[in-house]
C-alpha cells in the first residue's frame, strides 16, 4: 500500500509539480540522449579499432569478460535501486539530513563489500582456470584470460561506492549531471584505448584502460554533487544502522529481481563461447551491442520516470501517475517498433561495414533483436512504475521463470541453429514469462494501489 506523505494536493499544485516533474524528466532525457550518443559514437570507434587490432578471439575474450561485471553487479544485494526510491522520498519531504544518513551509510556498506571482494578475488584468482572460463586453449592468450579478468574486476571494485553517485543524482531527478559525466567518460574511453592500441599495449592493459575511463567520470561526479551539498558527503558518524537495515530490507527484492535479469542477460556471452567458442562471442555480441544501444538510447526518455513516479506517489499525486505510465508505455512501444525495422532492415550491411567485414549477421540473428528491442523497451517503461512503487516481488517471480528458460532455450537453439538461437532464447523466454503473466497481472496491480479510479484519470 502506498502511503501519502502529504494531504491531497490542490488541482494548482498539481499541476505545478507535474509540470516539474515533466522539465527534470525532459532535461535528464535530453542530456542521457547527449550523453548515449557519445556512448554509441565510442563504441562504434572503439569497436572497428579493437576488432582489427586484438582479432576476434581475443575479442571474444575481452567482451566475455566483461559479462563478469553483471555478475558482479549483484553484490550491491539491490541496495542501490532501493536508494533511489529512498533518496526520491526524502526529497519529497525536504529532508537532505536523512538523505545524508542514506548516503553515507550506503558508501559504508558498499566500501565493505568491496573490500571482502577484493580479499576474495585476491585468494581465488590464481587458482581458477581462466582458459576453460573462456574456452581458449592453452598458451599465451590463456594466461591473457586471467589477467583481462583481474583488470575488469579490480576497476570495478573500487568504483562500487563511487557508483552510488548514479543513484542518488536519479534520485534528486538529477539524472542530466550524470550523463554529462558519463558522456565525457564515454569520450575519454575511445582516447584512452586509442593510445593503447598505438603503443601496442597487451589485451589486459587495453581492458584496463578502457575500463578506467568511466570511472573517472563517476570520481568527478561525486565530488561535485557533495561539494554541492555538503550533507550528502559521507562520514562514518552519519552511518546508522537504522538505516542500513531499510536499505537491506528494501534492496532485499531488487536483489533477487537483479539476480534473475543478470543470469537472464548476462550470461548470452558465456553461452556462445561454451556451445560455439570464442569467435561465436564476436559474432553475437557486436550486433548484440548495436541493439541494446539502440535499446539504451529509449532508456534515457524512460529512466527518469523511476524518481518521478516514487516522489508523485509520496505525494499521493496518483493521477499524474497513471496518465504518465499509460503515455510511457505507448510512446515507448511506438519509437521502439519504428526502431527495430530500421534495425532489421540496415543492420547487416551497417554491421558489415562497422565491423570492417569481420561480423555479418544472418537475417534470423537480426531478426530476433528486432524483436527484443520492441519486448524490451515496452517492459523497461512498466518496469519503471513497478520499482517506484515497490511492486518487486511480481517481477522476480516471473524474471527467475524467465532466466531459467532463457538459458535452456539458447543453449539448446545455440546447438540446433547456430548464434541466432541465442537470442531467439531470450525473445521466447521473455514472451511466454515476462509479456503474456504481466497482460494479466499488471491491472490488478493497478487496481490493488488504487490507480485506475476514473476520478483520478
Amino acid at each position: 500500500m502506498i502511503v501519502g506523505a502529504e494531504p491531497p494536493l490542490t488541482t494548482r499544485d498539481g499541476v505545478d509539480r507535474g509540470k516539474r516533474r515533466y522539465r527534470r524528466a525532459a532535461a535528464t532525457s535530453a542530456t542521457s540522449l547527449v550523453a548515449r550518443g557519445a556512448n554509441l559514437a565510442s563504441f562504434l570507434l572503439v569497436v572497428p579499432l579493437t576488432v582489427r587490432y586484438l582479432g576476434p578471439v581475443r575479442y571474444g575474450v575481452w567482451m566475455t569478460a566483461l559479462s563478469i561485471v553483471g555478475f558482479l553487479s549483484l553484490t550491491n544485494l539491490g541496495m542501490g535501486n532501493a536508494l533511489i526510491t529512498l533518496i526520491a522520498r526524502t526529497d519529497a519531504a525536504d529532508d537532505e539530513r536523512d538523505a545524508g544518513r542514506y548516503v553515507s551509510t550506503a558508501v559504508f556498506l558498499f566500501a565493505a563489500i568491496s573490500l571482502i571482494l577484493a580479499v576474495v578475488a585476491i585468494a581465488t584468482f590464481p587458482i581458477i582456470p581462466w582458459g576453460a572460463v573462456f574456452n581458449v586453449p592453452a598458451g599465451p592468450l590463456s594466461s591473457d584470460a586471467g589477467r583481462v579478468a583481474a583488470a575488469v574486476v579490480g576497476v570495478y571494485l573500487v568504483g562500487i561506492p563511487i557508483g552510488l553517485v548514479t543513484q542518488i543524482r536519479l534520485g534528486y531527478q538529477q539524472g542530466y549531471v550524470t550523463a554529462c559525466w558519463d558522456a565525457a567518460g564515454s569520450v575519454l574511453t575511445v582516447a584512452t584505448v586509442a593510445v593503447a592500441v598505438v603503443v601496442g599495449a597487451s589485451l589486459p592493459v587495453l581492458v584496463a584502460a578502457a575500463a578506467a575511463a568511466p570511472l573517472a567520470g563517476s570520481i568527478a561526479n561525486f565530488g561535485l554533487l557533495v561539494r554541492k551539498r555538503p550533507a550528502l558527503r559521507p562520514r562514518l558518524s552519519s552511518a546508522e544502522r537504522r538505516h542500513a537495515q531499510v536499505l537491506l530490507r528494501s534492496g532485499g527484492l531488487f536483489f533477487f529481481l537483479q539476480l534473475a535479469l543478470v543470469i537472464g542477460f548476462s550470461t548470452d556471452n558465456f553461452v556462445a563461447a561454451q556451445v560455439l567458442g570464442p569467435s561465436a562471442v564476436t559474432q553475437y555480441a557486436v550486433p548484440r551491442g548495436l541493439a541494446f544501444a539502440g535499446i539504451g538510447l529509449l532508456t534515457v526518455f524512460i529512466a527518469p520516470l523511476w524518481p518521478a513516479y516514487a516522489e508523485a506517489l509520496a505525494r499521493n499525486d496518483r493521477g499524474w501517475v497513471l496518465r504518465t505510465l499509460r503515455r510511457s508505455i505507448v510512446l515507448s512501444t511506438a519509437v521502439a517498433t519504428a526502431g527495430a525495422m530500421v534495425f532489421l532492415m540496415a543492420g547487416r550491411p551497417i554491421i558489415r561495414l562497422w565491423s570492417r567485414g569481420a561480423v555479418v549477421p544472418s537475417r534470423s540473428l537480426l531478426l530476433g533483436f528486432a524483436i527484443w528491442i520492441v519486448l524490451a523497451s515496452a517492459g523497461a517503461a512498466l518496469a519503471m512504475f513497478l520499482n517506484a512503487a515497490h511492486v518487486v516481488g511480481l517481477q522476480v517471480i516471473c524474471s527467475s521463470l524467465m532466466a531459467i528458460a532463457n538459458i535452456t532455450l539458447s543453449i539448446f537453439l545455440a546447438k540446433e541453429i547456430g548464434v541466432a538461437g541465442i537470442i531467439w532464447g531470450s525473445v521466447i523466454a521473455y514472451s511466454i514469462f515476462i509479456v503474456v503473466p504481466y497482460t494479466f497481472l499488471v491491472p490488478r496491480v493497478l487496481r490493488r494501489i488504487g490507480l485506475t479510479r476514473p476520478e483520478e484519470q
